[in-house]
């Protein structure tokens, strides 16, 4: 964590992602996802603040060969948010002959961001 991940209520958070394959390092190309859908949650109380995903336009692809992603959490929800450490539980879909029901799914849980006064 660094002065760029702590916010306070009255402003909205912009988070940039960049996705990246565990098992090899790279960056995933996100023209072969399906879905991109981030869960932020609370460190402590582990409550869902809000989700946001590709589907519901709420995710945006920056650079899909980068694998970079942005999700904005609005200040109108963190205007009530509980103070504290925030992740977001990250998942992918994609369709792959290669896994069952011809869908490979990742999971991967990530320091979001930290919300002070």
């Amino acid at each position: 964590m660094d002065a760029g991940d702590i916010f306070n209520r009255s402003s909205s958070i912009p988070r940039l992602v960049t996705l990246v394959d565990e098992d090899t390092g790279l960056a995933i190309d996100t023209d072969d996802l399906d879905e991109v859908a981030f869960s932020v949650i609370h460190g402590i109380t582990t409550r869902e603040l809000d989700d946001f995903s590709l589907a519901a336009g709420t995710v945006s692809i920056i650079d899909h060969t980068a694998g970079e992603v942005r999700y904005i959490v609005p200040q109108s929800i963190l205007v009530d948010a509980k103070l504290g450490d925030y992740y977001a539980i990250v998942t992918t879909e994609e369709t792959d002959v290669n896994y069952e029901n011809n869908n490979h799914i990742r999971k991967r849980t990530m320091f979001a961001f930290k919300l002070v006064l």
